[in-house]
């Protein structure tokens, strides 16, 4: 009993402390869906607007007033062509009882099937000077109509090449989808080509379209930057709006030298290799005689005239010795007179010789 009363008394303490701290504070803050059905239901990427009220209870002017709203991992904040974990706000001034709104977007980048049964947190930390109390909500995926299977054409993208997001569309509800669009939305690093837009007036229940490009091309190099695919259609619950976020990764200028560099070697290689196997393959190619005929005719250019030359000597000293023939002596004296000396010459040069050889 004495332990029920004590127990009881520090419930109720508690529950005093949490209604007098808005007074002590000076700040009421609240979040909610702004269509006003709370706790949101959406399908997977899905933007969701969110109001978040902060209203000044005292009747004096507060100074340096701060929030900071916290999704679930499963949950982005998108600011622009960015998704953010969370997001500041900082109000420097706010009067007597004055009532802030601020608005903020939430998309969940779940599955319906992922996130069956899981409540996905968002919560909103305020205070003046130092976030000091929160207040929260929470958002649930629900299974898509229209079921949006998409791909980028490459992981990795260089400057100036054309890419393309691939789609393909199924209506997976019991119902007609009417005023289908799609469009690629991107920044200046973006070249977005006409035919990333494209609209299907209706696509009928368990109706399917397959393999739609969503063509662009990347101008600027960056480390990575995003791609926003925006997606609009009407179902049997009403108006949906989704962006699906592509992190376009460029390849770098290093690697795309190196690659150009390997092809080059290897093409080189295959022409080598081809050039050996040609020459192995091909038939001897047979000795040229041109150095022969070259020296022939070197021979002949210079070594006739002088082959010549003996010709024309040899001749005249066969035509002397003819000579000497015909005037041969007709008389005996003669001949014994011109034989003698000749006998001397040769008795003479044969004493010589007998004198050297014993």
């Amino acid at each position: 009993m004495f332990k029920s009363i004590i127990s009881n008394k520090i419930l109720l303490a508690f529950l005093l402390v949490s209604l007098i701290i808005p007074s002590i504070s000076g700040l009421t803050v609240s979040i909610q869906p702004k269509n006003g059905v709370s706790p949101a239901t959406a399908y997977s990427y899905e933007i969701v607007d969110y109001i978040i009220k902060v209203r000044n209870d005292v009747d004096a002017e507060i100074t340096d007033v701060g929030l900071k709203v916290l999704v679930d991992p499963n949950l982005k904040i998108v600011e622009g062509y960015d998704e953010l974990e969370y997001k500041l706000f900082k109000l420097p001034v706010m009067g007597p009882k004055e009532l802030r709104e601020e608005e903020v977007k939430i998309k969940p980048t779940i599955s319906a099937k992922d996130a069956a049964g899981k409540k996905l947190q968002i919560t909103v930390d305020y205070g003046i000077s130092s976030l000091t109390d929160y207040a929260g909500t929470y958002l649930l995926v629900t299974e898509p109509s229209l079921v949006i299977d998409s791909k980028l054409s490459s992981e990795k993208i260089s400057t100036g090449e054309d890419a393309f997001i691939l789609l393909n569309l199924s209506n997976q509800s019991d119902s007609d989808i009417s005023n289908i669009s799609f469009e690629l939305i991107g920044n200046e690093d973006f070249f977005i080509k006409e035919t990333s837009f494209f609209n299907i007036a209706v696509l009928k229940q368990k109706e399917s379209i397959a393999e739609k490009q969503l063509e662009f091309k990347l101008t600027n190099a960056k480390k990575s930057q995003n791609l926003i695919m925006e997606t609009t259609f009407v179902d049997s619950i009403g108006e949906h709006v989704l962006q699906k976020n592509f992190a376009i990764k460029e390849l770098p200028k290093t690697m795309t030298y190196v690659y150009l560099l390997i092809v080059l070697v290897l093409a080189l290689i295959v022409f080598t290799l081809f050039k050996i196997m040609k020459n192995k393959n091909s038939p001897p190619k047979k000795e040229s005689h041109s150095g022969q005929s070259s020296a022939s005719k070197s021979a002949v250019v210079h070594g006739a005239p002088v082959q010549h030359k003996d010709s024309e000597e040899q001749l005249d000293e066969s035509e002397e010795d003819l000579d000497e023939e015909e005037s041969e002596p007709e008389s005996e004296e003669d001949l014994d007179e011109e034989s003698e000396p000749e006998f001397e010459e040769e008795s003479n040069n044969s004493g010589h010789k007998s004198a050297g050889h014993p």
